[in-house]
């Protein structure tokens, strides 16, 4: 693969893709409220490991989209469909799972990370599973891929620029488990019933929306 120079054409694509995806992961959606849920009610290590499933997510959409079946994915209609409802019953799921935790927030506040109710491959598969299934990420990356990058774009480029967007969505939610298992874990804790509430809440708002569109 022979990579091309960086010419202004190809440094506007770069910034137009680095800004994009920054503003898109920066955003509050289930990832966010996956990482920050896991950061915060069970351990640094768990908050990682959700934060690297997503990442694992990412570079999946990567993968086919630099292949070239982005187009044929966002062609099909029933394999989009599929993918919503699926989406849709996941998110559905970790809600609802959200919203029945009967689990004793303070008493976390001094638990070993050893005594977490979640393992790490569970949580990374949250993530991972979190991210490839929210038909959202699909049609934005897939809209990013054909508006943002031209078709003559190398595909040296397009790796490139796939690069850059996992190793974005790597530090931001590697920052945000970090965070929110850090120093801000213990004041967190404390309302950890409402985190529960809100985020099982959110999931099963964005769970639900993404269904309506399924009828659309």
């Amino acid at each position: 693969m022979q990579f091309h120079g960086f010419d202004s054409v190809y440094f506007s694509t770069f910034l137009a893709v680095a800004t994009l995806q920054t503003l898109a992961v920066i955003s509050p959606g289930p990832d966010f409220a996956i990482v920050t849920r896991n950061s915060i009610l069970h351990s640094r290590k768990i908050g990682v490991s959700t934060a690297l499933g997503i990442t694992a997510g990412i570079l999946f959409h990567m993968s086919y989209l630099v292949m070239g079946f982005g187009l044929l994915v966002s062609s099909l209609v029933k394999v989009l469909f599929f993918i919503k409802v699926a989406g849709c019953l996941y998110l559905g799921f970790l809600g609802w799972k959200s919203l029945s935790s009967s689990s004793s927030w303070s008493e976390k506040i001094n638990e070993s990370p050893q005594n977490s109710t979640i393992t790490v491959q569970s949580a990374f598969w949250n993530g991972f599973l979190t991210n490839v299934l929210n038909p959202k990420a699909i049609l934005f990356f897939v809209s990013l891929f054909t508006v943002v990058i031209d078709k003559n774009t190398p595909s040296s480029v397009l790796v490139l620029c796939g690069a850059m967007i996992v190793l974005i969505t790597l530090a931001w939610f590697l920052f945000v488990s970090l965070s929110f298992s850090g120093i801000l874990r213990t004041s967190f804790l404390r309302f950890g019933k409402w985190i529960d509430r809100l985020t099982g809440g959110f999931l099963l708002f964005v769970g639900a929306k993404i269904g309506l569109t399924c009828f659309e």
